[in-house]
Formats: structure tokens, sequence, C-alpha cells
């Protein structure tokens, strides 16, 4: 029993209601150790500190904010001091691999309890891999085996140290039972979802597809359900899906996981035509909420840098935590159990979602979500309201193109392109300003069922237009921009 504590010894005085614990990390141009020799000789070499602080609380860990200095040259010691001071203020601080650092930490005066998150690794090694290389650690900790960990800011370090001490104590924390709070119960994760569904709010549930996994990877679909709470309800008053034109060929490994090819995104939009409307629409809601909501707030982050455009700031969900503190993994399975398909079929084992398509993903997130809330609360499930916009004859749309006809002037068209029969089957005419299809027994028979009303909705919405005629000259502009780059180019 004495082996299986080992060094969680060091971790139970701190593991108590009121705890105000700092996981930090200290970067410099030096080596640590050259930088620990320039401490101890009081010689002024500059470095940084980044410090992720939390309290502990009866409902778990509750962030209290990032502490960021820098040591300049020019004020060494004012810097020094500041960081001794603000340091001290903290119950225990916990690190990585961080010997020499905790080293230094006692040369400038700081004597707060230090904690090496890897000493302790060694307990978990079932989990880990042998060596314990951080990068694996937190990969492990995340549930995310293609996490980009390289592309880390120092906060983001200091907040996946956080996140280990916090895996660490959900492993072995009922050890310690008799001081240690239960972290991140069910009813704190539900406090914190609830508390953004209050009268009035808007919600966007979105989601993206992308060429790759890596900061240069670009957003080749993009997919978003509004919803405002209504009277206690929530209830979708809008959506977009929209493809992107990557002006780069895929893989034939993003081809297989998302279904969407280079001949289907060649008619999208550019990046740069469609960022004013996605920033547009992501600045009209109070709150976001995506599955795995890094990885899609990073993307459109760096689809921001690229075009120009100022990325909103908004508070994010990250919907996989319901999930994850809601269901045993023991009930999805044993690969990769809090995959949105996982806990989808969990949760509706009679529904069948095409996942990997934006849209479809985002519809089965929003389902997850509320399903998981309402489940958990004390509110009757007759009190929820999902307007999905999913009508048996809607079909998706998944691109209008603007038409004239070479031999007939007068014949002006948009061609829809939907999931459900040929591309230019169903049309908006634009000189008679009314729907028409082709005179053909599979175009009649598709428009005989579709729902024109919401098939407009969803042209308009998408391309964030009041009129289809307004759409029409949008689409017009673009096609003549589209010819001209043409024509220089040739």
């Amino acid at each position: 029993m004495a082996k299986t504590y080992g060094g969680w010894s060091k971790f139970q005085p701190f593991v108590k209601e009121g705890t105000v614990l700092a996981s930090f990390r200290i970067v410099s141009d030096d080596t640590m150790e050259a930088l620990k020799a320039s401490v101890k000789a009081r010689i002024c070499h500059p470095f940084h500190i980044t410090a992720f602080v939390c309290r502990l609380t009866e409902n778990g860990l509750k962030k209290e904010g990032i502490y960021t200095k820098t040591v300049n040259e020019g004020s060494y010691f004012e810097d020094i001091e500041k960081i001794t001071h603000t340091l001290s203020g903290y119950d225990v601080l916990l690190g990585w691999d961080c010997t020499l650092e905790k080293k230094i930490l006692k040369m400038i005066g700081v004597e707060v309890p230090v904690l090496d998150l890897k000493k302790n690794a060694g307990y978990f090694h079932k989990f880990f891999p042998e060596d314990y290389q951080i990068n694996d650690v937190i990969r492990t900790v995340y549930r995310n085996q293609h996490l980009e960990i390289n592309s880390f800011e120092e906060v983001q370090w200091a907040e996946s140290y956080m996140a280990i001490f916090h895996w660490m104590l959900k492993k072995y924390g009922n050890k310690f039972r008799e001081n240690m709070p239960q972290l991140k119960t069910k009813y704190a994760v539900y406090k914190k979802f609830m508390r953004f569904f209050e009268e009035g709010v808007k919600l966007l549930i979105l989601d993206t597809e992308t060429t790759g996994l890596t900061d240069d990877a670009k957003i080749i679909q993009f997919s978003a359900i509004r919803y405002c709470v209504k009277n206690g309800k929530l209830v979708s008053d809008g959506w977009s899906s929209v493809y992107i034109n990557p002006e780069e060929p895929l893989t034939k490994k993003i081809t297989e996981i998302t279904g969407l090819t280079d001949e289907k995104l060649a008619g999208g939009l550019t990046e740069k035509q469609a960022a004013g409307n996605i920033f547009k629409l992501l600045a009209s809601c109070d709150v976001w909420g995506a599955y795995n909501s890094s990885f899609d707030h990073r993307m459109l982050s760096h689809m921001a840098a690229r075009t120009g455009y100022r990325m909103p700031d908004r508070p994010v969900l990250d919907l996989i935590e319901l999930p994850r503190n809601m269901i045993e993994d023991s009930a999805l399975g044993d690969y990769r159990p809090y995959q949105l398909e996982n806990v989808f079929s969990y949760l509706y084992p009679s529904k069948e979602v095409e996942f990997h398509d934006a849209l479809a993903d985002v519809k089965a997130a929003a389902m997850v979500t509320v399903r998981l809330l309402y489940d958990f609360s004390d509110v009757k499930r007759e009190n929820i309201v999902l307007n999905f916009c999913d009508k048996e004859y809607v079909p998706h749309v998944e691109y209008v193109y603007y038409d004239v006809n070479e031999h007939a002037k007068g014949q002006i068209r948009l061609k829809v392109g939907l999931s459900e029969g040929r591309y230019g089957d169903v049309y908006w005419d634009v000189i008679h300003k009314r729907w028409d299809c082709k005179n053909t027994h599979d175009a009649v028979s598709l428009f005989a069922k579709l729902d024109l009303t919401e098939l407009e909705s969803m042209i308009l919405w998408k391309y964030h237009c009041h009129t289809m005629q307004e759409t029409a000259m949008l689409l017009k502009e673009w096609k003549e921009k589209k010819e001209n780059k043409k024509e220089e180019s040739a």
C-alpha cells in the first residue's frame, strides 16, 4: 500500500477546499542550468514566467486567473521582487520536470512548496509511455492523440500542467476522500453550462472540416446553428453551412474522413470571400459551443490572421465536457469512447447521422448537449424545443451558381446544388422571380417534395442576404470577378 501512495503523500496536505494552486512554466533564451547560474551570481539574465492559477472549491477547480511576468535587464531586481511577492501568495506551485526551476525560485526567495508532477507520473505507468515525455502525457490527459502541442503558447503549457494535476487527482483521489472535494462533479459541469442558458442568450454551435490538423491547415467546410433561449426553450433561429475552396488539393486521407473532394470544393467560396460572413455570424452570438472546441477555435483564429479579419472574443463551451463528466467511459467502448459518434449512438441508438459532415456534426453535438443537460436537470423533456430546420424534404444546400444561358440571354437562373438530385434540377428564375425545375421526371419529383419556403430561407442564410434578388446580384458579382481573374492570368 505504501508503494501505491508513494509521492502522493506530498499532495495530500494541499487537496482541500480553499487551496490556491499555480501551475507554472519558466522560459529563457538560456538553458535552465545557465539561468540558474546567473540567478545564483545575481547576473541579470532575462526570463519569463507564466502561471495558471486555480482554487479548489467544493465544486472543483475554479480558475482564478493567469499571471505572467518578464524579468528584464533594466528592471531586474524590481521584477524579481514582484515575482517573489506574487508566487508567495499561492499555497502550492505545480511544474513538470522542474528540479532546476524549483532551485531558481528558491534562490529568488520563493518559499512556497513546489510539486514536480513528472515525479508522480510513475504511479500512472499503465496510462503513460515508459519515458513519460510531456507531449505524450498531455495527449493522454486530454484524450487527443492528434493534439498539436508544439504550437502551444506559454499559457497553454501552464494550463496543461494543471490539467495533469487534475487528472491525477481524479484517478487516485478517492484515496484521500477525507479531505478531497469531488472535482468536476456532474453538478459543477451542469452549472457551468446552464449559466449560458438564460433568457435571450444567443448560442452558436459550430463545427469545421479542415485540410489537416496543423496551424497552416485551412477550413473547407464551416457549419453552425444559432440558437436563442426563449421562455426556457432552446430554439433555432437560423443556420449556415458553407464549403470553402482551399485553393490547394486535398489529401486522400482528408477526402476519406470528410467525404469532400477537390471537385466538390472547386465551386465553393474562397477563404477571403467566406471569412467576412463567418466572423459576422460569430460576432452575432453571446457564446459559442463546439465539440473539442479548442481545435475549431484555433482553425478560426488562423483564418482570421490570414484574411485580416478580427476574431470576435466570446466565451467558448467545449461540449465534450458534458459526456466526459456525465457518462462512464465503460458504457461507450474502449476506442475513443467520447468521440461524438460514440456518444450520440449511446444516447440516440435508433438515429443515424452522417458524421464528419460539419452540419451533421453540429446537429449531433447540439442534441447530445441538450439531452445531457435536461436529463440531469429537473426540467421536463416536453419543455425543450430543438428546431433544426431538418424537415423531411429539405436537402442540404451545397452551392448556388449564377447562370446565364448563352443561347437564350433572357434565361438567367440561380442553379442550386442539393445533397439530393442533380445540379440545376431546381433553380430560381431571376427574370420571373420564382422557383422552378427542369422538365425531367427526377427533377419534377424532387421539386414536388421540397418545402420551397424553407429552401429559400436556407439559401438566404447561407449567403447572408435578405432576398433572392439580392443573392442573385451577389453571385453575379462573384462570377464576374472570377472570370476577370481568369482573363488576367491567361
